[in-house]
This record gives structure tokens, C-alpha cells and sequence, in this order.
């Protein structure tokens, strides 16, 4: 399939491996300078179904990383709101709650940035009061996911 092919499909990958490396890349190796590499590898896939043990053990450290329960996700949308200096209705983070509870969507770490940002930069280019909505939320919900939460 090719990057045209993948970004037009709607679907979501089932399946996914990133992989991040860092470090300084030494261009002049008479300079003496060290390269220090930082390999950071990211999956939603089995560990075991991608390499065998020997490789596993090659990994000094490795973290799983679990959905958020309902307690911790608000907690997450509380804190990244306030990070923002936006403030925002009172109980909005319930009418989130519900919205993915409604879709049977599973909660997931990044999407309070991801929803919060999108309100953000509604109010920033409509010149809007800088306060996170029901009715922000639900146009960021429909951008960010392509459904309409049917909650109020």
C-alpha cells in the first residue's frame, strides 16, 4: 500500500509499530565528540509476536503503558486545561466521559490534549472567550473522531 493509498483509508490501523532514535550524529569523526543513541521502540502489538527472547532481553527497559481509567483520564483533562490558562465549564468532564461511554470508545491517554487543543484553536481563530464548551468539545469530538456524540 502506498503513504497516498494509507492516508485516505478511514479506517484505524489495528496494528502498529513506531520507532524513534536519537542522538548526536557525529559528521566529523577527527572532532572527538561521542554519540549517544537513544532507541525508543512503540507498539500496540504483542512484544513476543514481533521478536524472539534474545532480543526482548537486549532492551534494558521496557514499560507498559495501560489505558487510563475514568478517575485519571479527568485528572489528565483537568490538568492539561488548566496548563492552557483556559477555563472550563462545570461538569464538561463528565459530558466527555459520557461521550466515549456512548461510542463504547476507549479512553485513551493523548486524546484530552488532543480534543483540548482542538477547542483551543476554535476560540483562538473565531476570537471566542477562552473557555472549553459542551458545544466546543462536541465539534472537536467530530473532527478529531469523524462521529457526532449524541449526549447532552
Amino acid at each position: 500500500m502506498s503513504v497516498e493509498e494509507s492516508t485516505q483509508t478511514r479506517s484505524r490501523p489495528r496494528r502498529y509499530v513506531g520507532i524513534c532514535a536519537t542522538g548526536d550524529v557525529d559528521t566529523d569523526p577527527g572532532a572527538g565528540r561521542q554519540f549517544t543513541p537513544l532507541l525508543i521502540f512503540a507498539t500496540n502489538i504483542d512484544p513476543k509476536e514481533l521478536v524472539d527472547d534474545a532480543f526482548l532481553r537486549r532492551i534494558g527497559y521496557r514499560s507498559y503503558v495501560t489505558p487510563p481509567r475514568r478517575e485519571m483520564y479527568a485528572e489528565i483533562f483537568k490538568n492539561y486545561v488548566e496548563s492552557t490558562g483556559f477555563l472550563s465549564e462545570t461538569g464538561l468532564i463528565d459530558f466527555v466521559l459520557r461521550c466515549y461511554e456512548h461510542e463504547q470508545r476507549p479512553l485513551r491517554g493523548c486524546e484530552p490534549r488532543d480534543l483540548v487543543q482542538r477547542c483551543i484553536d476554535m476560540c483562538d481563530y473565531e476570537s471566542r472567550q477562552r473557555v472549553v464548551t459542551r458545544e466546543l468539545i462536541q465539534l472537536a469530538w467530530k473532527n478529531y473522531f469523524g462521529t457526532v456524540p449524541a449526549v447532552d
